[in-house]
């Protein structure tokens, strides 16, 4: 018995051997190499030109960048210099001045939400879906920081197969530019079915009636919402949004959301010790996916924040729960729910 298990370990062994050497095999990419290049040259002009306050997050970036130019080298970025990063100074490439980079992350992440695995958009499409299916008429949701709106795609598909009879409307806002570009580009094979709108005045909502199910997009500051009355929206949610805010930022936009909105979800992913290791099958070739991807974890709650915050949760109105896989978890805040 303990030969045929030496054997299967000297199997694996050799297995993870070889695999190691196919991925550092495959990460000297020219083009790969070539683009990465471009994103430091970028993030060096930038810090020439930036305020003292973002010169950390962007040496951050080029450390980030340099060292995932080679899988050993990226390895060894994420068990030394990761642990000492500070998410407070960091930010994510994309929330750097940097349009192209920006633009390229809403595409390269509306095509990893769209597959069934890992399921990244899954466990939150469910809970839309539930809740829209269980009112009676058409709901007004409201997606803060929406990106491409890929949960609303598929969202609106699934209804659409479903012949759901009520117009629900969905409402975007993002403060980039590049996520109307996303947007158009992401639901496009839905135009038949739907109707797609930008608002250049949140206000407009107030007056608009759907003959169809909708999306509309503002470009424009989250927080604008809290000039609405009580229950304006029936859900607010954001999706992988809040890691980007300081704790001033969140709780603010809570308490305005929970306003303004009967139901307020919170979708994010959590943060584990390996979490840094699988995204290097599923985005080593895309750079700023990968960048994206990381940054987010180092600045997103731990696993064991969560579980806490579940076991510590005292608030009738508010559900917490974890979803693993694809690792994330979901707060729903629900007015109508009596507090204890």
């Amino acid at each position: 018995m303990l030969a045929v298990s030496g054997v299967i370990i000297k199997i694996l062994t050799f297995a993870v051997i070889i695999i190691l050497i196919v991925m550092i095999a495959l990460s000297v990419s020219r083009s790969r190499y070539q683009k990465i290049s471009q994103i430091v040259d970028d993030l060096e002009k930038l810090k020439s030109n930036s305020e003292p306050d973002m010169q950390y997050a962007i040496d951050e970036n080029i450390s980030f960048f340099m060292a995932i130019r080679f899988l050993p080298s990226y390895l060894l970025w994420g068990l030394t210099r990761r642990k000492r990063v500070d998410p407070a100074k960091l930010l994510e490439i994309a929330d750097l001045p940097l349009p192209r980079w920006e633009k390229e992350l809403y595409s390269d992440l509306n095509k990893v939400e769209r597959k069934e695995l890992p399921g990244l958009t899954k466990p939150l499409r469910k809970i839309l879906l539930s809740e829209i299916r269980n009112s009676e008429r058409g709901l007004i949701v409201l997606d803060l920081g929406c990106g491409g709106m890929e949960a609303e795609r598929q969202v609106l598909v699934n209804l659409h197969k479903s012949e759901f009879k009520h117009n629900t409307v969905f409402i975007g806002i993002d403060f980039a530019e590049q996520a109307w570009e996303s947007i158009i580009e992401n639901l496009k094979e839905l135009k038949a079915t739907i109707e797609i709108k930008k608002i250049n005045d949140l206000r407009d909502i107030k007056k608009y009636i759907p003959k169809k199910p909708s999306v509309l997009f503002y470009q424009g500051d989250a927080l604008e919402i809290a000039e609405f009355h009580k229950d304006t929206f029936d859900i607010i949610f954001s999706s992988r949004l809040k890691h980007h805010l300081s704790e001033i930022e969140k709780k603010r936009l809570d308490n305005i959301s929970q306003q303004v909105s009967a139901t307020v979800i919170e979708y994010d992913d959590y943060r584990t010790r390996l979490s840094w290791l699988p995204p290097i099958l599923t985005a080593w070739y895309k750079p700023i996916l990968l960048n994206g991807s990381i940054f987010s974890q180092i600045r997103q709650p731990s696993k064991s924040d969560i579980l806490r915050e579940i076991k510590t949760n005292n608030d009738s109105r508010l559900g917490i729960k974890l979803f693993s896989p694809p690792g994330s978890y979901a707060k729903v805040f629900a007015s109508h729910r009596k507090e204890r």
